[in-house]
């Protein structure tokens, strides 16, 4: 009978350890330990939509896609169904974890382009740590999977806004991005 509940407590405590739905069963490190370094993006898609409602008409819709594959970086951006602007080039973009902060950055042609470093933390405690808050001001993501070098994450945002009694907003965007680690 003891041996039996041993046996009990050892799954659940290795069941306990996949977080994300796509995590691999077990992991020796833990999630704090697993995410810190340097992750280079792989491949990443977003949709953002937007229109502007002003006394109940729709006036202006906005579709931004974007994506990155193979160290290149596609721009995408219809403004009432026609194509404003549309460009792709050579760029790369890493996340840098450390215990508390995080610097993301983007390089183009050997130049960095764009860097900035503010904190992160776990949106769910110190537990479950499925979601990740990366500064005050962006949204949740979604842990989908975190291994010792894949982070996979997504991000489903949908936002209204009310900027006066007869103008809305609304905002929708879904994000997955797909890092390998570096370092």
């Amino acid at each position: 009978m003891k041996k039996i509940m041993i046996c009990g407590f050892v799954l659940a405590a290795l069941f306990a350890c996949k977080k994300g739905e796509e995590d691999k069963f077990l992991s020796l490190k833990s999630r704090n330990a697993r995410i810190q370094g340097t992750w280079e993006l792989n491949v990443s898609e977003s949709r953002s939509f937007y229109y502007e409602i002003v006394d109940g008409d729709t006036v202006d819709t906005r579709l931004i896609e974007r994506s990155q594959s193979d160290g290149v970086y596609y721009f995408k951006e219809t403004v009432n169904d026609s194509v404003e602007e549309e460009y792709s080039r050579p760029q790369e973009n890493s996340l840098i974890f450390d215990e508390h902060n995080v610097t993301m950055e983007a390089t183009y042609n050997d130049t960095t382009i764009n860097s900035f470093t503010t904190h992160w933390w776990w949106e769910d405690g110190t537990k479950k740590k499925t979601f990740l808050v990366i500064d005050d001001d962006w949204d949740q993501n979604r842990i989908v999977r975190l291994t010792d070098d894949e982070l996979i994450i997504e991000n489903i945002d949908n936002t209204y806004y009310l900027y006066a009694d007869t103008i809305n907003d609304y905002r929708e965007v879904f994000t997955r991005a797909e890092y390998k680690k570096v370092k």
